[in-house]
């Protein structure tokens, strides 16, 4: 009888450890979880945890930009301005002063600011056609009288330093009337010679720089008063750098004044 109850004690302890045993270890698996999206990384507004004085790089700006605030996304427009266009004119040239005061002035009435420049230009005079100089008076009194017998007219023998006993044949305004004189002479066997003489003229021009789009159309199509003056396209100057020190007053306009070169003394008239 105990022998009967042992086992049926050893079954019972055998029983409840494989009851144990099967709860323990076999389990349901449970439903997949839906997965989470990540969070969005933004590397460029990272800052190292060490370093807390090192401010995050900012952006180039750009003409839209878009930022959260709160729960609402404020959309910040940039405008670019584009900068004005420079256009740059000289107006000229002005033989006088008064012509380029009126200019000028008009110029002011428009709301146009200018300076004024001056050029020195070299122009012919006159046209003198001669005879080189010869070693003598007498030698020039010979020539006179071979120009004479040629029926050459309108002659007289120089005396002036450099062209000393030369023999001038003529004094023109115009070069076309020298050039005549020139081939008269050579169908009668004499080969003159011809020198330009000039003068320095003083010359005057305004520098106008515009922005406004319609002032080219306006300033060309301006009669400025003087023959020859027109509008001429020019490149800007650069821009200055700004400085403390106030910008210089214009000067005056100069007193135009013109220098003759010397030309042979001699009661020959001007043709």
């Amino acid at each position: 009888m105990r022998t009967l109850l042992r086992w049926l004690f050893a079954a019972l302890v055998l029983a409840n450890v494989g009851i144990a045993m099967w709860a323990s270890w076999y389990r349901i698996p449970a439903a997949p979880q839906p997965k989470r999206p990540l969070p969005q990384i933004h590397p460029e507004r990272m800052v190292p945890l060490l370093l807390p004085q090192i401010a995050p790089a900012s952006r180039a700006p750009t003409p839209t930009s878009a930022r959260k605030r709160g729960s609402a996304t404020v959309v910040t427009v940039t405008k670019v301005v584009a900068p004005p266009v420079r256009q740059c004119f000289a107006i000229g040239p002005f033989d006088t002063v008064s012509e380029v005061q009126q200019a000028g002035a008009w110029l002011k009435s428009a709301g146009i600011s200018y300076a004024t420049r001056t050029r020195v230009d070299k122009v012919a005079s006159s046209y003198w056609v001669y005879l080189p100089p010869l070693a003598s008076r007498a030698a020039a009194m010979r020539m006179l009288r071979e120009l004479d017998r040629k029926g050459i007219k309108n002659h007289i023998i120089v005396q002036q330093p450099g062209q000393n006993y030369a023999i001038s044949l003529g004094l023109y305004d115009l070069p076309k009337n020298a050039h005549t004189r020139l081939a008269e002479l050579v169908k009668k066997g004499v080969h003159a010679k011809q020198q330009i003489r000039y003068r320095s003229r003083t010359r005057y021009w305004l520098d106008v720089e515009v922005v406004q789009a319609d002032e080219h159309a306006r300033l060309q199509s301006r009669d400025w008063g003087a023959a020859g003056a027109a509008l001429q396209d020019t490149s800007c100057a650069p821009v200055p750098v700004p400085s403390a020190s106030p910008a210089p007053k214009s000067e005056p306009l100069p007193q135009a004044s013109v220098t003759d070169h010397p030309i042979p003394e001699h009661p020959l008239p001007v043709h």
